[in-house]
């Protein structure tokens, strides 16, 4: 992100986040040295693991869109609810899924 002119990302029409999933990667390589072929079926075995992945995934930056969408002056202040969370969740389980074969 550190070449992309900063206007477009804040001014973009629609709600961007950058976040950096180095940790998931890390998360999955050890998994695959502890013998684990399959990180979608690992994954839903157990949704524990799933929570654990996604508290590795950093925000690094939301653009103004976002903050707007939640009503949030910052990102501190982008708060969800106990649905917001679920949801992203399952969105997130079925993207960290889909990256076993991008890493």
């Amino acid at each position: 992100m550190e070449n992309t002119d900063p206007t477009i990302f804040e001014l973009a029409p629609v709600a961007m986040w950058i976040e950096d999933f180095s940790g998931v990667k890390q998360q999955f390589e050890l998994w695959r040295s502890e013998g684990v072929e399959d990180i979608r079926a690992y994954l839903e075995e157990d949704i524990e693991r799933v929570s654990s992945c996604s508290e590795k995934i950093k925000i690094i930056r939301v653009n103004r869109k976002t903050l707007d969408l939640f009503e949030a002056e910052t990102l501190g202040r982008v708060l969800l609810t106990p649905e917001d969370v679920t949801e992203r969740e399952d969105a997130r389980r079925n993207d960290i899924a889909s990256r076993q074969y991008a890493a």
